[in-house]
């Protein structure tokens, strides 16, 4: 069980990634990307062919998603940044640390199930056909988001990091 729960945490962050990309924080019309985020995520429903109707209902579906989950999701980065602050207190015994963790996963499988719910509401709403187009949409427009910031951050070494170039010419 203690060998399975780092990979159970890495494992459940991967799979809520996309969940908190598109429903993350800070994104809400007060918030300092709102309305950029909002006009995205309506150009990404228009292009996957998703009638005004069916777009305002989506919108709307995720709206509430967002709503429901945002308790969590505060939740979660305050366990996330008590978790981070045991690990790097030599005086907290591993005991704590684990029930720390075990805190952040109950936290992340409520929102993981919560993120399944919606995706099904969505599904369940749109059909199979329109839910594919979408999903596919979503997936390009990822690609396509983590294309153009690799594209910026500039050349990388093996190890991922950058290059850091002499100004005098030699490296």
């Amino acid at each position: 069980m203690k060998r399975t729960t780092p990979y159970a945490a890495v494992i459940l962050a991967a799979c809520l990634w996309p969940t908190m990309l598109w429903a993350g924080p800070g994104e809400g019309p007060g918030g300092p990307r709102g309305e950029r985020f909002e006009h995205v995520r309506e150009r990404i429903l228009e292009q996957a062919g998703l009638s005004e109707e069916q777009r305002q209902r989506v919108m709307s579906m995720t709206r509430a998603h967002k709503e429901k989950t945002e308790p969590l999701r505060e939740e979660l980065r305050v366990a996330m940044r008590d978790l981070h602050e045991l690990e790097n207190d030599p005086a907290v015994s591993t005991q704590e640390v684990n029930a720390a963790i075990e805190q952040v996963l109950g936290i992340q499988e409520k929102l993981m199930r919560a993120r399944v719910m919606h995706k099904r509401e969505l599904r369940a709403y749109l059909g199979e056909e329109k839910s594919e187009q979408l999903e596919q949409t979503i997936r390009e427009a990822f690609r396509r988001l983590h294309e153009h910031r690799r594209d910026r951050a500039g050349p990388r070494t093996r190890s991922g990091e950058p290059h850091l170039h002499d100004p005098a010419g030699g490296e």
